[in-house]
């Protein structure tokens, strides 16, 4: 691979297309829905 090729693949584009964006908020939505569980959990058994 060269080196023109490896940095067309990690720098990433100056404009983003409608399926990036979506992705991009798809993954957002998903962490955070991820973390509601994990903040809203009660302590039971040995944390008492």
């Amino acid at each position: 691979m060269t080196r023109k090729i490896l940095f067309q693949i990690v720098e990433p584009h100056q404009k983003e297309n409608a399926i990036e964006k979506a992705y991009d908020v798809l993954m957002f939505l998903t962490i955070i829905v991820s973390l509601i569980p994990l903040t809203t959990k009660s302590h039971t058994g040995i944390f008492m």
